[in-house]
């Protein structure tokens, strides 16, 4: 299916009236929390796409967790969020951050004394992180509405290219962020440009970025290293909808107040899709038993410290079981992830499957 008319369809979806809540079975919820159990283990003859980003992100996460300082309070879910956004990002060498330093100190003053644009930073505790440049008077579509689309490019190309793009911009109401030089030193992120735009603007936003990338496709380098989970447009920019809320909705039909972008949902569906996948192992593994005690069961980060471990025994198993409960939680949540295979999105709507196995137990 084109991806512009998949597009629509996801708005398709929304307008759908749901049933009530009284209404959906809960069998996730109504498990024996008790009963040792774990998914038939069928093994991947071959690793899809999905398979592989989860790999990068664990591996990742992993590592962040295992250099983490001890002695400082260790924020899982900022990790987990910091894991996910760097994992199509390069490091920047010394040539591209002074390449980029300069374009982008001449774009920001160009923006600062130009009466199309107003730019806005973004700041963080470890400086500004995007500078957000929007049209004057720019009215942000409802959420219900919005598309955002993520380019990425090589490190020094970053304020080059959002100039080309803003001087070939022809929306009257146009909105995009950029990441900030010495931002993307600390920690280079995949979208490395973000545009924000209406669902009904997509084609005309896509002729914008083919046309820009048609005069200066050197600008346009790396953007084949697309965000993951995500789909693309014709293999230069992610695209993903606003999510409707900042409510996460978990496997137990718990929620939790989240930053409201799709890489925050993301990222959570990723660290709850572990979490469960490892319960049910160490229901399994003797060795892990201890994982499940009360002081343990929700500490996230001594179930990803024991990752290595999980990973070297049960990796097949460890993927199977976080794409069956991603494909719930991206259904509880509205959020579209790229590559849940088929079987683990039959059904979904009820968090169960066709044939009669039980997978998703506490």
């Amino acid at each position: 299916m084109n991806i512009i008319k998949k597009i629509i369809n996801f708005w398709k979806k929304r307008e759908q009236k749901a049933l009530p809540e009284a209404q959906v079975q809960n069998n996730y919820a109504n498990m024996n929390k008790n009963r040792n159990w774990m998914l038939t283990n069928n093994s991947y003859n071959q690793p899809t796409k999905i398979d592989m980003e989860i790999d990068s992100f664990l591996n990742l996460y992993s590592n962040m967790i295992e250099n983490a300082d001890i002695t400082q309070p260790i924020d899982t879910r900022k990790m987990a969020y910091r894991a996910l956004v760097s994992m199509n990002g390069k490091p920047v060498t010394q040539e591209e951050y002074n390449k980029n330093f300069y374009k982008e100190q001449m774009l920001l003053s160009q923006l600062n004394n130009n009466s199309q644009y107003k730019v806005q930073a973004q700041n963080t505790s470890n400086g500004t992180a995007f500078y957000h440049v929007r049209s004057y008077n720019h009215r942000l579509p409802k959420n219900e509405d919005i598309v955002r689309l993520y380019i990425n490019c090589n490190n020094g190309n970053i304020a080059e290219l959002s100039n080309l793009i803003l001087a070939c911009n022809q929306n009257p109401n146009f909105y995009m962020k950029f990441a900030a030089n010495d931002s993307n030193v600390i920690n280079s992120r995949g979208e490395k440009i973000v545009i924000y735009c209406d669902k009904n603007e997509v084609n005309s936003t896509m002729e914008l970025i083919q046309n820009t990338k048609n005069m200066r496709p050197d600008l346009y380098k790396e953007s084949e290293n697309l965000l993951p989970f995500l789909q693309n447009i014709n293999n230069t920019v992610s695209v993903a909808k606003q999510p409707l809320t900042d409510q996460f909705k978990d496997l137990k039909g718990n929620y939790k107040t989240i930053p409201q972008s799709t890489n925050s949902f993301i990222s959570c569906t990723l660290q709850e899709s572990y979490m469960e996948a490892v319960k049910e192992i160490a229901r399994s593994d003797t060795n892990l038993s201890f994982l499940l005690q009360n002081d343990c069961l929700n500490n996230e980060y001594l179930y990803m410290r024991n990752y290595p471990y999980i990973n070297s025994k049960y990796h097949d198993y460890l993927l199977q079981s976080m794409e069956a409960k991603m494909a719930i939680l991206s259904k509880n949540n509205d959020i579209d992830i790229e590559g849940i295979p088929k079987q683990y999105q039959q059904d979904r709507e009820y968090g169960q499957k066709n044939n009669q196995n039980e997978y998703y137990r506490q």
